[in-house]
């Protein structure tokens, strides 16, 4: 992405090349492809850009779920439970007072995350801690 930017998609990685809708992508159930789910991250980067994707830049997260609504990734909702702004987050990136943990997304039901953090559990950012 050439500088620092909480969340780079790229569509060129080693000589294969793919459009933004094959990586942000709708369910397609005759393949077993569940549809993406990008959602309840925090996204802290002063006044510059937060997302990068292949066809456009964001410095705003409703600018991103704005045109990931539209086509050709036609996905409603991404990123519905998204932080965006810097109180939320110290400069040494750790959260501040602002950013409450009720309000994040709760892990699912999964075997294979559950085995590291619970189910339900409500939580931004780092868990381990």
């Amino acid at each position: 992405c050439g500088s620092v930017t909480p969340f780079c998609i790229t569509g060129n990685n080693a000589g294969a090349i793919v459009t933004l809708d094959q990586i942000i992508h709708q369910a397609d159930a005759a393949r077993g492809i569940p549809q993406t789910v990008i959602d309840g991250n925090v996204y802290a980067n002063g006044s510059s850009r937060i997302i990068v994707t292949p066809t456009a830049t964001y410095t705003t997260l409703g600018a991103f779920t704005t045109a990931m609504a539209g086509s050709p990734v036609s996905i409603s909702g991404l990123e519905a439970n998204g932080k965006y702004g810097n109180t939320f987050v110290s400069a040494d990136g750790t959260p501040t007072a602002s950013l409450a943990h009720t309000e994040a997304v709760p892990v699912p039901i999964d075997s294979t995350i559950n085995q590291y953090i619970t189910a339900g559990t409500r939580h931004f950012g780092v868990t381990y801690k």
